[in-house]
């Protein structure tokens, strides 16, 4: 008897030989455990099966008070859940640390946040390494692959067809990042090649390319009746804008300077649709004094045409009296004896510029009409006065035909 006593105790030894203790802490070196089942799964050193559907797997509990963290499996999806064993409302967030820093917290109220323990919004990023520079990345830096990150965006139980989406695509060809309406139109597009900017327009051609949707392409609006809110375009000192009038009555468009006010507004044609090397033609220029030209950058009058006026009528408005003048009884007649002298001697017309003045200093239509109809009443006095000698000849000749 005393010897299978001491074989039991030899034996039950051996077979509990892999558990040691240190101190306070048993520990195991025998291999795999397994609690709920006979085997670990793939090598597992620790595999816990469940009792029931409802039972936790693993559950840890804090020692200051009756919360616990638990991970388990339902059959259907895996859980980790932070809860308390009294059944209380003393519920906890879940937090995952490296280095002792919160990675990864979700609060009680179902918020979650990365890089923060507190997020205050369903998902927010905090960069706790520098908080005022959060870092959010859809994909990863420094892979010159191609590639596509799309991010959408809903409201409530929102669709694909009245959401909104963000897309950067990378291809041989393409390096872009795109924002879409619900039903597929593209909005808005960054494009990589030139830093090029496309509103409706895929495939941008300049820094800012407006497509045509079979609307307006742009509207400037200040949102105000007030002429202070000036919309306009801006490089470096050079200003060219809109606004308008407080009644809401006129519309205006100006361009201005800076260091220096003797600016030009032109309008014309370029050569090529690329900027920097197209040759740029003006045809209508404003100057900064008001002058008008017309197939000339550099008017130097109200209006200057540089080519041929096509219209049907024109309305001269006069600061000067007509010539009816000539038709008073005290206006001095030039005698047709004197007006041939002239004539001989200069070879135009008394007060009509000559034909070199004319080839040197133009010709002002205004006042050479006047001049003109002055020439046409002389001429008509003239005409008048050789009548009155005609028939008072006539009459001294049938007289003399009469004796």
């Amino acid at each position: 008897m005393k010897f299978l006593t001491i074989l039991l105790l030899c034996a039950t030894v051996l077979c509990h030989a892999q558990w040691n203790t240190n101190g306070t802490t048993a520990y195991y070196t025998g291999g795999n455990v397994a609690i709920g089942r006979n085997t670990t799964y793939v090598d597992a050193r620790l595999h816990v099966k469940a009792p029931t559907v409802s039972a936790w797997g693993f559950m840890s509990e804090a020692s200051s008070n009756s919360r616990v963290i638990g991970v388990g499996h339902d059959g259907t999806a895996g859980y980790i859940s932070v809860s308390d064993t009294d059944g209380g409302s003393g519920f906890s967030p879940l937090n995952l640390r490296t280095s002792n820093l919160v990675r990864l917290g979700i609060a009680t109220n179902g918020n979650v946040g990365i890089g923060t323990q507190s997020p205050d919004y369903l998902l927010q990023v905090y960069n706790t390494n520098s908080p005022n520079n959060p870092t959010l990345a859809i994909g990863k830096a420094n892979v010159n692959t191609a590639g596509q990150s799309t991010l959408w965006f809903f409201a409530g139980n929102g669709t694909a067809a009245n959401g909104f989406k963000i897309e950067y695509n990378k291809t041989a060809t393409t390096d872009r990042l795109a924002f879409f309406g619900g039903s597929g139109t593209e909005m808005l597009t960054l494009k990589n090649a030139g830093s090029f900017v496309g509103i409706g327009a895929s495939e941008p051609r300049a820094k800012l390319d407006l497509g045509f949707g079979g609307g307006p392409t742009l509207v400037l609006n200040p949102g105000t009746t007030t002429n202070v809110n000036f919309t306009g375009l801006y490089h470096n000192d050079l200003i060219m804008g809109s606004w308008i009038d407080n009644n809401q009555a006129n519309a205006f468009m100006s361009i201005g300077y800076k260091a220096s006010p003797d600016r030009k507004f032109h309008i014309g044609t370029a050569s090529s649709e690329t900027f920097s090397s197209a040759t740029f033609v003006p045809h209508f220029t404003v100057s900064a004094g008001g002058n008008v030209g017309i197939g000339t950058p550099n008017p130097d009058k109200t209006l200057t045409v540089n080519g041929i006026i096509h219209t049907k009528e024109v309305l001269v408005d006069l600061n000067v009296p007509g010539p009816d003048y000539v038709f008073e009884k005290d206006y001095d007649l030039l005698p047709l004896e004197a007006l041939e002298a002239y004539i001989n001697e200069n070879k135009h017309l008394p007060e009509v510029p000559s034909a070199k003045e004319m080839e040197a200093s133009g010709l002002n239509l205004k006042e050479m009409n006047l001049l003109l109809l002055k020439k046409v009443e002389e001429l008509t006095l003239h005409v008048i006065e050789l009548k009155k000698e005609n028939e008072q000849q006539s009459k001294e000749i049938q007289k003399l035909k009469r004796r």
